[in-house]
């Protein structure tokens, strides 16, 4: 393991893993994740103190581009062998991102059909 890390990491010119005897993990400062960038864009939407069901101009902006992001089920394809803990993670994480994406649709097309962009409310619908 340590010399399949060492090679992973050799050539790159900052550490984008991080392990100790545990875990490793990705270095969040100098990778970008789809699913951390789907959340922070939601986020965002969500801090400007109008309610949930209404959109500003800029949470339309937001909600397009995390819509954007989502390119099908999370880890699609992907399993651990003998990992019960991480199946259950997995599911969880892809459950809710699809949740989020669902319901991102959904105001997204109930926006555009109340300003009568009848074509936009479709697609999203």
């Amino acid at each position: 393991m340590r010399s399949t890390l060492h090679s992973l990491t050799a050539p790159v010119p900052f550490e984008w893993i991080q392990s100790d005897r545990d875990s490793i993990t990705l270095n969040r400062e100098h990778v970008w994740i789809d699913t951390d960038e789907f959340r922070r864009l939601l986020v965002a939407s969500r801090s400007h103190g109008h309610p949930i069901d209404t959109l500003c101009d800029q949470c339309v902006e937001l909600y397009e581009r995390a819509a954007a992001l989502y390119q099908g089920e999370f880890l699609a394809g992907f399993s651990l062998a003998d990992s019960l803990e991480f199946d259950e993670w997995q599911r969880t994480q892809r459950d809710w991102l699809h949740r989020e994406y669902a319901a991102l649709h959904k105001r997204l097309s109930d926006t555009y059909a109340q300003a009568e962009q009848i074509d936009r409310a479709i697609a999203h619908a």
